[in-house]
């Protein structure tokens, strides 16, 4: 009888036991999942870090831009002497300066038909300033832009009435500076740019959210749109500390950290 009964006295024992197992072992699952779920970084999270990625698939450009600047900028009545100038090393916050990814001539893209162009201009007498946009060596468009206070990052989206750029081809883009003569000095800078199609993943993105969408621009490599999305954004949310961060970053990984604490303008 002690041998029918042992194996029913160990199925008693163990039914309980084997319970308590099942229930710890959930609790330790649930417990493994919550504490792994706070140090994974989500497809989101690694978005907004705002990588920009340069598109390999892209040939240079059939627009030469001569490495970006003539002169410094300056209006002749903000230079120095002549003697003093040829020998002294400028930084960055002291040249009239294109928001361009370094180094400024390799292909710089937008998907937009009317760009935004963004300039950093220095503490300047000038009144204004003024773009030109030139194809195969035509001006197709102008306008000048009036400068409240210096320094600072000024933008000029191309407007309605201006022409779309054509899929594909390179356009030329100067800014120079409109001095105390009214007429624009023979100092200048000047970029390219260029218009390619949105892949599917843009096609996408008016319904992301503000810097979602700046990633995506950032991580399709097109340096206009991600450049002018998040200094709009910055202008917008002026205490982010995301924005504040993604703006500096992205600045600094294209060279230009210099200027990234500069105000934005307009």
């Amino acid at each position: 009888m002690i041998r029918t009964k042992l194996p029913g006295y160990f199925l008693l024992l163990s039914a309980p036991l084997l319970l308590e197992l099942v229930i710890t072992s959930g609790s330790l699952t649930t417990a493994q999942a919550q504490a792994k779920t706070p140090t994974q970084t989500s497809p989101l999270a690694r978005l907004k870090q705002v990588t920009f990625e340069p598109r390999k698939d892209q040939p240079a450009p059939t627009t030469t831009v001569g490495g970006g600047r003539r002169n410094d900028g300056r209006c002749s009545q903000d230079r120095i002497s002549s003697a003093q100038s040829t020998l002294e090393v400028k930084s960055l916050d002291q040249l009239l300066t294109p928001l361009l990814r370094s180094p400024v001539t390799d292909p710089q893209l937008t998907v937009s038909p009317r760009p935004t162009f963004l300039v950093y201009v220095p503490q300047t007498s000038a009144t204004a300033m003024e773009l030109t946009l030139e194809r195969d060596g035509k001006g197709i468009y102008q306008t000048t832009v009036n400068l409240i206070g210096t320094p600072g990052i000024v933008s000029i989206q191309l407007p309605a009435n201006a022409p779309e750029l054509e899929m594909g081809k390179d356009y030329k883009w100067l800014v120079s500076m409109v001095c105390g003569s009214g007429a624009p000095e023979d100092s200048f800078v000047e970029g390219s740019v260029r218009r390619v199609q949105p892949n599917s993943t843009l096609s996408q993105i008016e319904q992301a959210k503000p810097l979602d969408k700046v990633a995506l621009y950032a991580k399709n490599g097109v340096w206009f749109d991600t450049v002018a999305a998040l200094a709009a954004l910055r202008k917008a949310q002026p205490n982010d500390p995301q924005v504040a961060s993604a703006w500096e970053n992205l600045l600094k990984d294209a060279g230009l950290g210099a200027i990234a604490k500069a105000p934005l303008k307009n």
